[in-house]
């Protein structure tokens, strides 16, 4: 059979697959006009399968609540996940143009993390119905009961908290075909006491990367491409709030690494004072903030700088804004920082800004774009080995301007049945 003849039996039995999908009348797809259709969105990174699963799961097995694309939703339901020790905490917003119901609704909830799955639904379910009461009761009275749990049933006294928190995080990838392999691994200890008017924290971070090649020949000689790094690095905060808009922080780091890297040794440390806008546990993770800091470096170069300097020690400091704001359907993120040696400030200085914009435009555009521009004036290494790959490989971090962007936009038309279907989703 020719590639032609194949072709037409593939799209004359795809055509009569779809012909009689068409024709059949499926009772699950059917949508009735009294169902309020939900579009779910999910924000932030949590630990359990609420958001999107057991979510849309609700969403089905209620008979007065459908999915439905943004275009046909009454009810936007924005979910935005916080890791708060074990627990990831739920704050729901929930905008609708249902009549009689409020424009928006706002609540929270707590879900454990080690629990098991029927355990996170249950502790979800009524987060859900909550959300969803109003804007149903307001088409259907009947719909919709309202009771009070008695004094007895209230919950027990709240168990003690601690506010200490540690870690230890292994990572490892390996490969190997042929002449080529890699390695890589991470470790991290971490530590730490969080309240909501303070932060102490300390981590200590290695890391180890080996990538072998085959050799290239050059003539007579054998140039080796094969690379190995590795580091080894502690840093800490203490962190004490002023009142709820100020606060003020000490941060220290000291690292050591090998030979090829541009410092075999570098350290800082610093004080900060920071204004922030808005509260240190808001809910859906807005913030506007402007630091000041001042601080001591110290660095200890593997080779002699274009400065003539093997050691440097010199007074620096920094100026930072942050603003991450998250209002429904669209999501702004803005970094800006200046950095510089305090008394040759053109010696050695960073300047970058990094915008970002998530936008839902509409009911059938989501748009998504960043960039980030880094200026900034390092003092080079004196001599480089130009026979050495990998330490020409490193050289960049002394290139004074560096430019990096993304774009994406998605333009579609949703099905407003809300059916869902994973068959062949992960083959």
């Amino acid at each position: 059979m020719s590639l032609r003849g194949l072709v037409s039996v593939v799209v004359a039995f795809w055509l009569g697959l779809h012909w009689r999908t068409g024709r059949t009348a499926y009772a699950e797809a059917d949508t009735n006009s009294d169902e309020l259709g939900i579009t779910l969105q999910c924000e932030g990174w949590g630990r359990t399968k609420a958001c999107p699963e057991f979510l849309f799961g609700f969403i089905d097995e209620n008979p007065y609540v459908r999915q439905a694309p943004r275009s046909d939703a009454a009810i936007m339901m924005y979910v935005t996940t916080a890791s708060v020790g074990n627990d990831d905490q739920l704050h729901f917003r929930l905008v609708g143009k249902v009549a009689g119901a409020p424009a928006a609704i706002e609540l929270d909830t707590k879900l454990d993390t080690r629990g098991t799955d029927d355990d996170v639904r249950k502790q979800l379910q009524p987060a859900f119905a909550r959300g969803i009461a109003l804007f149903v009761a307001a088409g259907n009275p009947d719909a919709v009961e309202v009771s009070f749990a008695s004094l007895s049933q209230k919950a027990g006294p709240k168990p003690t908290l601690s506010p200490w928190g540690a870690a230890l995080n292994i990572n490892g990838y390996g490969n190997r075909s042929g002449p080529y392999a890699s390695l890589s691994t991470y470790t991290n200890i971490s530590m730490a006491r969080t309240t909501p008017q303070t932060i102490h924290r300390i981590n200590l971070n290695t890391n180890y990367r080996v990538n072998k090649l085959p050799p290239l020949m050059i003539g007579d000689q054998v140039v080796s491409l094969n690379t190995r790094a590795w580091g080894a690095s502690i840093n800490g905060l203490s962190e004490h709030h002023i009142c709820p808009v100020w606060s003020y922080a000490v941060r220290g780091s000291f690292g050591f690494n090998d030979r090829l890297a541009p410092t075999r040794r570098a350290g800082n440390l610093e004080a900060l004072v920071e204004w922030d806008k808005y509260p240190s546990n808001d809910p859906r993770g807005n913030q506007l903030a402007v630091a000041y800091g001042l601080g001591l470096s110290y660095e200890r170069y593997n080779v002699l700088n274009v400065l003539g300097e093997r050691t440097a020690v010199y007074p620096n400091h920094s100026l930072g804004a942050a603003g991450n704001f998250r209002k429904d359907l669209v999501q702004y993120n803005l970094s800006a920082n200046a950095t510089a040696e305090l008394l040759h400030p053109t010696r050695r200085y960073s300047l970058s800004l990094e915008p970002s914009v998530s936008w839902q435009i509409g009911s059938h555009v989501d748009l998504n774009a960043s960039f980030s521009v880094i200026k900034r004036a390092i003092p080079g290494p004196a001599e480089v080995d130009e026979t050495d790959p990998d330490l020409l490989a490193r050289g960049a971090y002394a290139e004074p301007l560096e430019l990096s962007g993304s774009f994406g936009v998605s333009i579609h038309w949703d099905r407003s049945n809300g059916a869902r279907n994973n068959r062949f989703s992960s083959l």
